[in-house]
């Protein structure tokens, strides 16, 4: 009687299963590296450390069920058609190049986290039509090499060692089974994949079955970014956060609109003027990533923004500003034209471009000449054909400025920007036509460069704080050089960031240093503000009525903003790709699409979820963002954004 032996595919698959887990589990430990807690803190979080990990073999169970179910549909047929000479060779290529393509994503999602405290999803296909520019930056940033050269360090080994494995399990004997025999191995090896499939006995494995305490690194360290990818890939298609009658009644009530059969957009209402229009001249500086934790007027000890903080003592300054979205596109949007962020989608890059009644376009109707200057490539985020589609009379871009002076894939430095800017302004001046320019900053962003044959000195050491400093004293070199002009005293001038950045502890899911950004409008007319620290809630998509309140201009605000000097906001809301956050005085509302939720009282920096406590203010708060959100999607798909008639 011969003794029963594993047949030779079966080991064939295992032996990949278990060299894809080996692999899988070296890059989470890489990324575990990378927030390691200390020898001193490694007790405290030893249960959270060692549950991670074991959530990982779920998730990467998962992955590596995927990657094998076509070898294993091929396998199990071959059991029945009988053996193909080069059919463990084909199917081991088709594996190889699986994995190389789930650690090429691993690869990603390390830097990936360490920028944004969240694992990979379908952003970061937004920025697909800019490949070119997205890959030079990677190139320029020298910080990245080292994960370029860990994907080619994992796969080569990952290859070579499996190869040694191979031919050693090919030097073992195959079972010839017979055909009651290879149905029931076909059977089990088809159950296997199903459980491998699933990860979980019970039910199918979720991305929210990886949130099981307080820490947001530890709730996202067992994922596999391959998962993650693949699963917001799916969501993305079907978030509906809240039927479309239900939002609009909640908008409306929010924002004291009334019903007029003369305005068709449901958010349309008419703005009267306050006075007789002050048609100063307008100056939007968009900050890239300006957190407020990045001040010392928020309280950064470090002295990185001399100039904003002495800014913030003379003019209006918001306390509890918020960033409407994550990313720069986000930023300058919700800026300039008064829409939320919706989740991941990225508003810039549709073909069909809308029209959007924000500041450019109610300016220009006012008078006004606009223009909008950015260091870099127009084409980067659909930048220029979007805003020259919304109200830009003018784009400045890298193809204005000296070509010598360009230092990176993002251009030219800041300074150089806002110099051409500075006596492209004062030609403006010159024709007694009011203008609006906008200005996008950029150096805040890897790779960072610190430009060289200027009077800037840094204090710090680390580059990520030098280049806060360059930031902000560009933007004092170019106040100064506008102070020396005439009509710098005819000027408002607004400062606010495109959105933050992750810095200290991220003690929730979304970090609110990402969010919480600064905005500051000054003007030498005492008749047009006084200095006023201004303690009330406010977004980015508040600017464009806010302003048009200060300048005595009616309009039909066909927008999602309020005037933050004559209204009151409940709350802050914004999303995070894959969340949406919600904020008052004293709690933190947070909701991911796969369906988690938590109430903080973030002040104090506490991670007890007070959802259950106090679930009467978490449904307002979150009744309060999803309508907005859900309002504003489909006032978009309705295209009702353009101008009332």
């Amino acid at each position: 009687m011969s003794r029963l032996q594993t047949p030779y595919y079966l080991r064939f698959l295992f032996l990949h299963y278990v060299g894809g887990m080996f692999f899988f589990f070296l890059f989470r430990v890489i990324l575990f590296a990378f927030h390691w807690p200390g020898i001193a803190h490694i007790a405290e979080y030893r249960t959270m450390i060692a549950t991670s990990f074991l959530k990982g073999i779920q998730f990467d169970t998962v992955v590596m069920g995927y990657i094998l179910a076509l070898p294993v549909l091929l396998l199990v047929a071959q059991l029945f058609l009988g053996v193909k000479a080069n059919l463990y060779a084909f199917v081991s290529m088709m594996i190889f190049s699986l994995m190389s393509l789930g650690f090429l994503i691993c690869s990603i999602d390390i830097p990936y986290f360490n920028y944004t405290a969240a694992r990979l999803t379908s952003v970061i296909f937004n920025w697909t039509v800019n490949t070119d520019m997205i890959l030079s930056m990677i190139a320029e940033e020298k910080s990245y090499w080292g994960f370029a050269c860990v994907f080619v360090f994992l796969i080569s080994s990952y290859v070579i060692i499996m190869k040694m494995a191979l031919r050693r399990l090919n030097t073992v004997p195959d079972l010839i089974v017979t055909n009651p025999r290879k149905l029931i191995y076909s059977i089990c090896t088809f159950f296997l994949l199903f459980v491998a499939l699933r990860g979980r006995v019970d039910s199918p494995i979720k991305i929210s079955h990886s949130f099981f305490c307080y820490s947001p690194f530890y709730n996202q360290l067992g994922l596999n970014p391959v998962f993650s990818l693949m699963k917001s890939l799916a969501e993305s298609q079907k978030i509906n956060l809240m039927d479309e009658a239900t939002a609009f009644k909640i908008v409306q009530e929010t924002l004291h609109i009334h019903s007029d059969v003369a305005l068709s957009s449901p958010i349309a209402r008419r703005q009267e003027a306050s006075g007789s229009a002050n048609k100063v001249n307008v100056v939007m500086v968009i900050m890239e990533s300006m957190s407020a934790n990045k001040l010392g007027h928020f309280g950064n000890p470090d002295g990185l923004t001399p100039f904003l903080d002495s800014l913030a003592l003379q003019a209006y300054c918001f306390e509890n500003f918020y960033a409407a979205g994550r990313h720069t596109y986000n930023g300058i949007f919700s800026s300039l034209y008064a829409y939320p962020a919706i989740l991941a989608e990225h508003p810039m890059s549709s073909p069909d471009v809308k029209q959007y009644t924000g500041l450019p376009f109610m300016l220009q109707k006012a008078g006004y000449e606009t223009i909008f200057f950015t260091t870099h490539d127009p084409s980067f985020d659909n930048m220029g054909t979007f805003l020259s589609t919304n109200s830009f009379h003018q784009i400045i871009s890298q193809n204005n400025y000296d070509k010598n002076k360009i230092q990176s894939a993002f251009g030219v430095p800041d300074h150089v920007m806002f110099q051409y800017a500075v006596d492209t302004l004062d030609q403006l001046a010159k024709t007694k036509v009011p203008f609006f320019a906008g200005f996008m900053t950029v150096s805040d962003h890897a790779p960072y460069i610190i430009p060289k044959r200027i009077s800037f000195q840094p204090k710090n050491n680390d580059i990520s704080k030098q280049i806060v400093e360059y930031a902000d004293w560009s933007l004092r070199d170019f106040f100064d050089r506008c102070k020396q002009k005439e009509w710098f005293k005819h000027t408002l001038f607004i400062f606010v960031a495109d959105h933050g950045c992750v810095m200290g502890d991220t003690h929730y899911d979304i970090p609110l240093s990402y969010h919480h950004i600064p905005l500051m409008m000054y003007s030498a007319d005492s008749s047009i503000l006084k200095p006023t620290s201004i303690k009330e809630f406010g977004s980015q998509i508040d600017i464009f009525p806010t302003v048009m309140d200060m300048l005595h201009i009616p309009f039909v605000n066909n927008t999602f903003g309020v005037d933050l000097l004559k209204e009151k906001r409940s709350y802050a809301f914004f999303s995070s790709d894959d969340k949406v956050g919600c904020i008052d005085d004293q709690y933190f509302y947070i909701y991911t699409i796969h369906g988690s939720e938590y109430l903080h009282r973030y002040r104090s920096g506490d991670t007890k979820n007070y959802l259950s406590e106090q679930s009467k203010r978490a449904a307002d708060m979150k009744r309060y963002a999803f309508s907005m959100i859900k309002a504003a999607k489909v006032v978009m798909e309705k295209n009702q954004t353009g101008e009332e008639k």
